[in-house]
């Protein structure tokens, strides 16, 4: 997969597979440049202070499995095309998982939330996380959902619980330091919730049959899809061939059956929003369930934030009461996420990812500064780190989860770098970071916003300079029409 073509408006550039954009100072439009690319992609892509890229009209070529594709994004809508022919129209952000796994052929909608954070490094936040963290704007990377989504494995249930427990405990918490938490309650609780129990069990009766309706969706296309590529890998397998019109002949491969790149982005495509409603109907079960049981134990100790909610007015608790309460919780908790954090640590992936940070770590000369063989799922964030360790290694570790992904999903996605130098951050350590990524990911695209010239110590086959502003240094394109809807209207 290779980006071959980024178009802001009527200026754009040509991308190659080892692409620098630099300028002799800084506050160009190098970043602005580099976002917009994963604007134009579907993401949630906060704007830089000069420029709304809602105002703008982007384009984004690329290529995938020989065949060649074209994003064109106008504020909230994206219109995909493949060799010049509209496939469809999406809405952000209600369609950014489907728009994300056209291009990426991933259907976990875990692996999506989390696929920017493997091989996007942002000037501002790329640097500081290992294992959780912002990407960028509201993208943020989790090393224990992305591992549930290389399982393919669903913990909707046990996280709720976990995040409810969470809620419970910054509710009793505000409660200690603050009073006006009375007031607060008698506003926005809804004393109705806790009288209707039947309604919660027909919400949940009718949630299960969903539920157990959409499995079935899933697992009969999954079958299809394993069906799909073990036919297309028997044929191929076979050896047969082929005599053209000219007499020549031609081994059968699935590389020239047509149409099967194109049926297994359909599938792809369509797995991720099977799984997305799926995943969002757990939640609610998880939801409607943690309620029942709240209902059920109302008048136990350990909801006695719940009947504060109910009987307001008549409720007498003190602070032992409630420190009482809090540390149940707190011991609930930590059992819980002992129980997720067993079950993500110890798995094939967790062990992939884990040799390679040693790996990774090794090369860069930062091995000595992460324990990766405790808490894994996570990392002690920062603390101890600082400056250039804290650089290398956040490298090391993005690109031991883009290492696995590709490994899993057979496929190698561009990794985009901004300022690859940082505080305390010598020539050194940025020649040992790009000898890492010839190293490993040499069939990867590299694109590189820095103003530092790189050339001399990694390839770089495409140069960029950026001087004044981003619009005075980009190429002039021909202009898409402004009313987009116009151009699909002229072709029918």
């Amino acid at each position: 997969m290779q980006i071959t073509r980024m178009i802001v408006d009527d200026r754009g550039e040509e991308l190659k597979s080892k692409t620098l954009i630099t300028s002799d100072e800084n506050t160009t439009g190098k970043t602005t440049f580099i976002r917009l690319i994963l604007y134009s992609m579907g993401f949630n892509i906060p704007s830089t202070k000069k420029i709304n890229f809602n105002k703008l009209t982007t384009r984004l070529f690329f290529e995938k499995d020989n065949k060649k594709y074209q994003f064109i994004r106008q504020a909230n809508k994206i219109y995909l095309y493949k060799s010049d022919n509209l496939i469809d129209k999406y809405i952000l952000p209600e369609d950014e998982q489907t728009i994300l796994s056209y291009y990426s052929n991933i259907s976990s909608p875990m692996l999506l939330d989390n696929f920017l954070g493997t091989w996007y490094f942002d000037q501002e936040e790329g640097w500081n996380w290992l294992s959780k963290g912002k990407v960028i704007g509201g993208n943020r990377f989790n090393l224990g959902e992305f591992i549930e989504g290389l399982m393919d494995v669903n913990n909707a249930e046990l996280r709720v619980k976990i995040a409810n427990n969470r809620r419970e405990l910054r509710g009793y918490n505000l409660l200690k330091r603050n009073l006006e938490y009375r007031q607060q309650i008698e506003t926005n609780f809804d004393s109705n919730e806790w009288n209707n129990a039947d309604k919660l069990n027909a919400q949940l009766r009718t949630l299960e049959l969903r539920i157990s309706s959409l499995s079935k969706k899933v697992k009969d296309l999954e079958n299809a899809q394993k069906s799909d590529e073990q036919f297309i890998l028997l044929i191929s397998e076979m050896k047969l061939r082929i005599k053209t019109k000219n007499g020549d002949e031609e081994l059968v491969t699935a590389d020239n059956i047509c149409g099967f790149s194109s049926h297994r982005a359909f599938f792809d495509a369509r797995l991720s929003i099977l799984k997305r409603q799926l995943n969002k109907l757990l939640k609610e079960k998880a939801n409607i369930q943690d309620k029942l049981k709240k209902f059920t134990k109302l008048f136990n100790m350990e909801s006695q934030l719940d009947r504060f909610n109910e009987t307001i007015s008549e409720l007498k608790i003190d602070k032992s009461t409630i420190d009482s309460i809090v540390n149940k919780i707190r011991k609930e908790n930590r059992e819980l996420e002992k129980k997720l954090e067993k079950s993500l640590d110890r798995n094939d992936y967790a062990d992939k990812i884990r040799k390679k940070i040693i790996e990774f770590t090794n090369e860069l000369g930062v091995s000595d500064y992460l324990d990766v063989e405790g808490n894994f799922v996570d990392l002690n964030e920062m603390k101890q780190y600082s400056g250039a360790n804290l650089h290398l290694l956040a490298f090391a570790t993005h690109l031991a989860y883009l290492y696995v992904l590709q490994e899993v999903e057979k496929e190698k996605y561009p990794i985009i770098i901004d300022s690859p130098f940082g505080r305390e951050v010598t020539q050194e350590n940025v020649q040992l970071m790009y000898n890492l990524l010839e190293k490993h990911f040499n069939e990867n695209q590299i694109i590189s916003a820095s103003i530092n010239d790189i050339s001399s110590f990694t390839t770089i086959n495409k140069k960029i300079v950026f001087e004044n502003s981003m619009k005075e240094s980009l190429r002039e394109m021909p202009k898409l029409e402004e009313n987009i809807e116009l151009i699909h209207k002229k072709k029918q």
